[in-house]
């Protein structure tokens, strides 16, 4: 039952809420203060229901959003959005996020968080050291050491209990976790010193540091509709209007001239990344295709499911983005003779292995039948732009390009909106708004010139 105790002009209201995870009550308060003029009596009954009322709500979770701390409705958003409404893949990569953001204002409660406090915040992991990663000493001596170990490489990664993929790149020289370093050398009955040399730690980049305010600006966007949700519950919210998003592309000369730099690249990267470009499909997407999701015949690929890492678990093979992302799509001469080349030269090398090309594998795998992760192709995507002087985009601006070369074609945006999977003209518009402004202007130039 809820308690109340006179301060002053107001009445402090209390009850509890269960149990934490240390198995300690939870306290939940609220204040009420009486309107000038009310009497001792339509005070006391005013007091009575009040407290009732906030009894009630916090019975039945509605406990105002503003008197619960940061930290504390960042775990109630995780366990009744986040995980409901959001891909696996996306929840992992924000509960990493956490931590860093409870460090500096878990401990505050929301009506108290003010934008100074979010500077601070910003200011404080723009200084904030990385975690270590670790090369090995001797990459070339660490992969006898390893065959030595194991008949295989892949047998290796079972006794060391890492993706294969980890192995690979500490024997090739490229940097690994704490973790991967200690199960390799475990595996090596090996010190971790002797076998891996520790990176200079760096801060976190300016991009990382957006990622980790994106983050704790939803959390508290929806904490904001949620209180007014009970402030307000027979009004409708209004919810903002969607921001028109900044898009990097490539120019259709860039375009073309990265098409001719990974004329040199081994097939699986050549393939995906003019795949890629020419379909505007996602990474996630495009990873997750069979050999039996494409029509040859009539140059269509059907796009149903999306491959997503997440750490401790691996790769997730499951649905796409959206509903609206389950789409089949009509591809590009070119984009389908780079398929068909890649198939031919897939099944030679099969046939080399004297293994049977089926059609019911992934596309893009080993031929130990290991996926290959987003990151190795984003990773592989930024060498590439790097090494060709390219501009500084992301792989999954080849998305976007594809889109705004179509736009400045003067396609019809439904069909743009159909290829890419968005859910209506309406996203399609907003995200690529300057392209559209862009197209309108030289439509305006055009009729200039029609009835000159």
């Amino acid at each position: 039952m809820a308690t109340i105790v006179k301060r002053g002009n107001s009445y402090r209201i209390r009850c509890y809420d269960g149990y934490d995870s240390n198995g300690k009550q939870i306290e939940r308060c609220m204040t009420w203060t009486p309107e000038p003029g009310m009497s001792e009596a339509k005070i006391k009954k005013e007091v009575k229901k009040q407290a009732e009322i906030f009894e009630i709500n916090v019975k039945n979770g509605l406990y105002a959003v503003r008197r619960m701390k940061f930290s504390e409705y960042a775990e109630q958003w995780f366990s009744e959005y986040a995980e409901i409404n959001l891909k696996p893949k996306t929840v992992s990569d924000f509960r990493d996020l956490l931590p860093r953001v409870n460090d500096n204002i878990g401990h505050l409660y929301l009506d108290k968080i003010r934008p100074s406090h979010l500077i601070k915040m910003r200011d404080n992991l723009m200084q904030t050291r990385i975690v270590p990663t670790y090369k090995a000493r001797n990459p070339r001596l660490l992969r006898d050491k390893c065959k030595q170990q194991s008949r295989t490489l892949k047998a290796f990664a079972v006794d060391a209990q890492l993706n294969l993929g980890v192995i690979k790149y500490a024997i090739s020289g490229k940097n690994v976790t704490l973790h991967s370093a200690t199960q390799i050398a475990k595996a090596l009955n090996a010190n971790v010193s002797m076998i891996f040399l520790e990176n200079e730690t760096d801060t976190l980049d300016a991009n990382t540091v957006k990622h980790y305010l994106r983050l704790t600006s939803t959390i508290l966007s929806t904490a904001v509709e949620q209180q007014y949700i009970l402030e307000n519950p027979m009004e409708r919210v209004k919810m903002p209007r969607m921001q028109e998003k900044d898009v990097c592309c490539l120019t259709r000369e860039k375009a073309l001239e990265l098409l001719t730099s990974i004329q040199e690249e081994p097939p699986k990267y050549r393939t995906a990344i003019t795949v890629l470009l020419y379909t505007g499909m996602r990474r996630e997407e495009i990873l997750a295709l069979k050999w039996k999701d494409i029509d040859f015949a009539h140059n269509i690929i059907d796009i149903h499911a999306s491959i997503q890492y997440i750490p401790h678990k691996g790769l997730i093979y499951g649905e796409p983005k959206t509903k609206s992302s389950r789409r089949i799509i009509k591809v590009s001469n070119v984009a389908m003779q780079a398929l068909s080349e890649y198939r031919d030269y897939q099944i030679q090398q099969y046939m080399q292995l004297d293994m049977e090309f089926c059609t019911d594998y992934f596309i893009f795998q080993s031929y130990d039948g290991v996926l290959m992760r987003p990151n190795t192709l984003t990773h592989r995507f930024h060498k590439i732009v790097k090494e060709h002087d390219l501009p500084p985009v992301h792989l999954h601006s080849l998305r976007h390009t594809m889109a705004t070369l179509l736009i400045d074609q003067s396609l019809p945006l439904t069909a743009i909106t159909a290829s890419l999977g968005h859910s209506s003209p309406h996203t399609t518009a907003l995200i690529y708004a300057h392209a559209l402004q862009q197209n309108a202007a030289k439509a305006a130039e055009a009729m200039d010139l029609i009835l000159q």
